[in-house]
C-alpha cells in the first residue's frame, strides 16, 4: 500500500507548479508516494505541461471550478496511502520534508493533522499555525491588530521543537488516513478559505490532536491566482467565516463578525474608493446570509 498520497488542487496555477513537483521526490525521500493533480477548469496549459514532464501522476481534469475543497475532497476520495496530503501548487518542499511529516505522525498516536515551518519568498518565516478560531481572532487580522498586538495562544515560527496547536493551514497540511475516515474531507460549502481550521476543529472533537512542525520546511511562493479574481476572494474571505461559526451554532460570534466586516469594508471603502460597488456587494450579501 501507498505510504503518502500528495493532493495538488490547481486553477491557473502558473509555471510554479512545474517547480512544486519537481521537488516531490526529495521531499519524500524514499517514501513510496503518489500524486494526484485535481485541475479547476484551468486554461493556462500548465497542467497540460506538467502531464508531459510527469506522466507517472495520476491528473483529475475537471471542466469546472469546484472550489478548494471540492477538488480536494476528489482527490482524496482516490487517495491509497496511509498518509494524506494537502499541498497547494505554489510550494517547494525542502529535502526530507514530507517523510519528516509522515515521520512524526507515525510516532505520536495521538496526533492526526501536523503542518510544516513555512518560509515565503522572500525566505521570512510565515506564520501558519493557529490558536483558537474565533470571530475574534479574525477580526483582529481582518483590521490589522494582530500587527499591534499579536496573540499569545499562537506558536512562534522560531519554535524547534514540535507544538500543538488547535489548527493550520491547508497549503501543506498532512493528516491520517484514519482522521480523513473518521471525519471526512473538507467541508465543499467554503469555496476558499477556512476548510482548514474547520478540518481540524472536527478533528479535534473526534479526539485527535494537530500539530506543527517545525523540522519540517515547505516555501511558500503564494502565487496570485486568487488575487486575479478579486470579488471571488473578498466575498470567500468574510463569508467563510460567517459560514464556519453558523455551522457550529455560535450565531453571537456570526453577529460579531458581522458587526467587524462591516466596520472593516467601510474603512476600506474610504481608502479605496475605486472597488466602491465591490464591497458593497459584499456587505450587503454578508447581511443577508
Amino acid at each position: 500500500m501507498t505510504t503518502l498520497s500528495i493532493i495538488i488542487v490547481t486553477y491557473n496555477p502558473g509555471a510554479i507548479l512545474l517547480d512544486c513537483l519537481r521537488s516531490l521526490p526529495a521531499g519524500v525521500n524514499d517514501l513510496t508516494y503518489e500524486v494526484i493533480v485535481v485541475d479547476n477548469a484551468s486554461t493556462d496549459g500548465l497542467v497540460q505541461q506538467a502531464q508531459v514532464a510527469f506522466p507517472h501522476h495520476r491528473y483529475i481534469l475537471n471542466t469546472d471550478n469546484r472550489g478548494f475543497a471540492g477538488g480536494n475532497n476528489q482527490g482524496l476520495d482516490q487517495a491509497t496511502g496511509d498518509y494524506l496530503l494537502l499541498l497547494n501548487p505554489d510550494v517547494i518542499v525542502e529535502p526530507g520534508s514530507l517523510k519528516a511529516m509522515v515521520a512524526f505522525l507515525e510516532s505520536a498516536s495521538s496526533v492526526g493533522i501536523v503542518g510544516p515551518r513555512t518560509l515565503n519568498r522572500n525566505g521570512d518565516l510565515a506564520h501558519t499555525a493557529h490558536g483558537l478560531y474565533t470571530a475574534r481572532s479574525v477580526l483582529r487580522e481582518y483590521l490589522g491588530l494582530d500587527r499591534l498586538f499579536p496573540l499569545t495562544d499562537s506558536p512562534s515560527p522560531t519554535d524547534r521543537t514540535p507544538v500543538r496547536v488547535a489548527w493550520v493551514q491547508a497549503h501543506c497540511l498532512l493528516l491520517r488516513r484514519q482522521v480523513y475516515e473518521q471525519v471526512g474531507g473538507l467541508d465543499e460549502a467554503f469555496f476558499l478559505f477556512c476548510e482548514d481550521p474547520d478540518l481540524c476543529d472536527r478533528a479535534a472533537k473526534a479526539g485527535w490532536e494537530t500539530h506543527f512542525l517545525p523540522d519540517a520546511i515547505v516555501q511558500h511562493i503564494e502565487s496570485s491566482t486568487v488575487s486575479r479574481y478579486p470579488e471571488r476572494r473578498i466575498r470567500a474571505y468574510h463569508l467563510s467565516p460567517l459560514h464556519y461559526f453558523r455551522k457550529r451554532g455560535q450565531q453571537r460570534q456570526v453577529l460579531l463578525l458581522k458587526i467587524g466586516f462591516t466596520l472593516e469594508l467601510l474603512l476600506k471603502l474610504v481608502a479605496l474608493p475605486g472597488r466602491k460597488s465591490l464591497y458593497l456587494r459584499v456587505l450587503n450579501e454578508i447581511w443577508r446570509t
